[in-house]
């Protein structure tokens, strides 16, 4: 049946029959040569009917077990995947903002309603050779009445001029 042999077989190895009965004769419960056939033919019926449970028992617990071996190395490469997928996500933040200008400084006054044409100015004099009316800036807004206000441009190139030729 499996690695261990036929429980039936164990079982007689196991036990003396002949030594038991002799000495339950001896002890005053007599036992018949019938009764030992019964209860062993009754006996061996049962433990070949345990057997199979148990072994498929066995064999579905090995599998978990190795089942279970295996969780510990795959825990190990989500650990080491995990620093490289938050600095995945860092950098597509970064670069969903990397069009963006704070502008720190810009009163209140100077927009006089109209923020965007006066960031285009001030872009225009930061670097000359581009016109006011060639800057593309997809939205200005005001993040606060002392706090920087952010710039969208629609072309990064143009955001990298003017932060080059003010960084000069």
């Amino acid at each position: 049946m499996n690695e261990l042999g036929d429980p039936v077989s164990r079982f007689e190895q196991t036990v003396d029959i002949k030594g038991l009965t002799k000495e339950m004769n001896e002890l005053g419960y007599p036992v018949s040569r019938f009764e030992q056939t019964v209860d062993i033919k009754g006996l061996t019926k049962e433990m070949n009917e345990l057997g199979d449970p148990v072994s498929r028992f066995e064999q579905t617990s090995d599998a978990q077990g190795e089942e279970l071996d295996a969780y510990p190395c795959e825990i190990l490469e989500f650990q080491d995947k995990n620093p490289e997928l938050q600095y995945q996500v860092e950098d597509l933040e970064n670069r969903s903002r990397r069009a963006n200008i704070r502008i720190k400084g810009v009163p209140l006054q100077a927009a006089r309603g109209n923020l965007k044409e006066c960031v285009r100015k001030l872009f225009h004099l930061i670097v000359l050779e581009l016109s006011p009316i060639e800057i593309a800036l997809n939205r200005t807004h005001r993040t606060g009445r002392t706090a920087a206000s952010p710039r969208h441009f629609h072309y990064y190139r143009q955001k990298e001029t003017i932060m080059a030729a003010h960084r000069l």
